[in-house]
């Protein structure tokens, strides 16, 4: 009798890198060539969502410049080459279990974490046969996000100068402790003993409620002006927020799940994936 064959359709990929390959992408002695090549890197492995994570995660110290010349600090720099690291392993052992299956490209993968255990899985994003997914370059990406990045810094210093602008208004209509309590002036009667309205009684109640009566405060054009600004600036953040919780909505995707998993030791990093077939 012939051995049993496998019950489940299942395949095995692994991979191993060596994560300080991709230290000379943060490199701070020429870090215009460096910027310019992590692009690239980019552009050849990462999707547009998976960019828009490394961002978030890793973010340079000149976040607020051009792509021309990214600069990191040590910690963050060693940090994101051992991210890459991974991500790459990852890609690389998810390619390995399909090799039997379908050719993948890393750009075919993506590789996520679960929201709710943190662990990560992979994507594999379903293929159309004879046409090729144009995505928006990874320069384009970053300079979204610097633009994002710019609004938010503008929404925290316009939300300062509102917050010193009320204090500034409090202060000046607030009354000292120390300060007597002015004695209300009486107004006259405006209609005479039988009834009919006194002019100039009624001329001198104004002025005495015009003069002696509540201060109102009326708030300067050029603070409503700002609350206008900054309300703006408010909405466009949102916006461009919800843009890209749109794009790299998990419901979006289409492909088949693939059981990641991702360990680092020492300079190295190690990746298995286990797929499914039908």
């Amino acid at each position: 009798m012939p051995p049993r064959p496998f019950p489940q359709a299942l395949s095995i990929g692994t991979d191993i890198c060596h994560h300080p390959r991709f230290n000379k992408y943060f490199s701070a002695h020429n870090p215009t060539n460096s910027t310019r090549d992590l692009l690239k890197l980019f552009d050849k492995t990462l999707l547009p969502s998976e960019q828009r994570v490394f961002w978030r995660r890793f973010t340079p110290s000149s976040q607020l410049s051009s792509t021309a010349s990214l600069s990191w600090d040590q910690k963050t720099a060693e940090s994101a080459a051992v991210y890459l690291g991974g991500r790459w392993a990852a890609k690389e052992a998810v390619v390995k279990a399909f090799a039997g299956k379908r050719r993948l490209m890393l750009r075919e993968i993506e590789i996520r974490r679960d929201g709710k255990t943190n662990a990560p899985f992979g994507i594999v994003i379903d293929g159309v046969v004879g046409r090729e997914v144009e995505y928006q370059s990874a320069k384009e990406i970053y300079a979204n996000l610097v633009q994002k990045w710019r609004v938010r810094d503008r929404i925290d210093r316009e939300s300062v100068k509102d917050g010193d602008s009320a204090k500034d208004v409090r202060s000046s209509t607030s009354t000292p402790e120390s300060a007597p309590t002015p004695t209300p002036t009486p107004i006259p009667r405006i209609l005479d003993k039988d009834g009919k309205l006194d002019f100039n009684a009624f001329q001198e109640a104004l002025t005495c409620t015009s003069n002696k009566g509540p201060r109102i405060v009326k708030t300067p054009v050029s603070e409503r002006r700002d609350r206008c600004r900054l309300a703006a600036l408010e909405a466009e953040y949102n916006r461009m927020v919800e843009a890209e919780r749109k794009a790299d909505a998990f419901s979006k995707m289409e492909g088949q799940i693939v059981k990641i998993s991702i360990s680092h030791d020492g300079d190295y990093c190690v990746a298995t994936a286990l797929a499914a077939f039908d």
